[in-house]
């Protein structure tokens, strides 16, 4: 499987998006992320899950809405990543 390197990562949160008009929107809306998955794993597996559901529209918007416990902190972890590749590129 291949995932997507921080390169790509950064270079797609840089990229314009099309207009939504001509735009298939797909929302997975309740996503837990967990430490016993790996993100980049993870990540993959709901891309080709979103492709899936796309079927025959080659052009789509996948968005994941993220969903924590109150004991579980992932959303600071992956700011702290985040912050982290933007201050490394």
């Amino acid at each position: 499987m291949n995932s997507l390197t921080s390169a790509e990562i950064v270079k797609m949160q840089t990229m314009p998006l099309p207009s939504t008009r001509e735009q298939l929107i797909l929302l997975d809306t309740h996503v837990h992320i967990y430490d016993c998955f790996d993100l980049n794993t993870f990540l993959e597996a709901a891309w080709q899950n979103f492709r899936r559901q796309a079927d025959a529209h080659e052009q789509f918007v996948g968005v994941l809405l993220l969903t924590e416990s109150g004991s579980y902190d992932k959303f600071q972890t992956l700011l702290a990543q985040a912050d982290k590749l933007s201050r490394s590129g």
